[in-house]
């Protein structure tokens, strides 16, 4: 990934990860390769039923021209989230997650468009990030290819050292 601040390479491999940054080579770990798990485009999309000790349906809304329901979403770790899937299609349109600080409850919105099938499975093209962060309030990814099963060599998986 490159933003404003640099090019940053994420390796996840199972349990374990590691972020490569112009600051260095960073293990991850714990809580961190969990968030980064759940931030990556795909990990954090399917098997949404797995990610949740409860969903309980709440009600509709409408996002841009489309009509939602609104299901509220609470994880092991105990955050809580909104999800917002189109009532046509049932594609998962947004995601509302509720971030703990030191200063209070920091909302963290994701949405999701431009979905297109690959190999039977609808994902989306693009993704929108917004948060409430000085530092980087709100970023889009565009993923121009798909593809499932792509065998990669090995010691692209090795952390670099330093």
């Amino acid at each position: 990934m490159t933003t404003q601040r640099g090019t940053r390479i994420r390796v996840l491999n199972r349990q374990k990860g590691w972020e490569k940054t112009a600051f260095g080579v960073n293990e991850l770990a714990g809580q961190q390769l969990q968030d980064v798990k759940l931030s990556l485009a795909l990990f954090g999309n399917l098997n949404l039923k797995d990610q949740f000790t409860k969903l309980e349906a709440v009600g509709s809304d409408r996002i841009d021209n489309h009509n939602v329901y609104v299901v509220k979403a609470t994880r092991p770790d105990q955050k809580r989230e909104r999800l917002y899937f189109d009532s046509e299609s049932g594609l998962l349109l947004r995601r509302l997650t509720d971030m703990n600080s030191k200063v209070g409850v920091i909302p963290e919105e994701t949405d999701f468009d431009d979905y297109r099938e690959v190999e039977g499975v609808n994902l989306p093209r693009t993704t929108r990030l917004s948060a409430i962060d000085t530092q980087n309030p709100t970023s889009t990814r565009k993923i121009e290819k798909i593809e499932f099963n792509t065998p990669i060599e090995n010691s692209k998986f090795d952390k670099p050292q330093g």
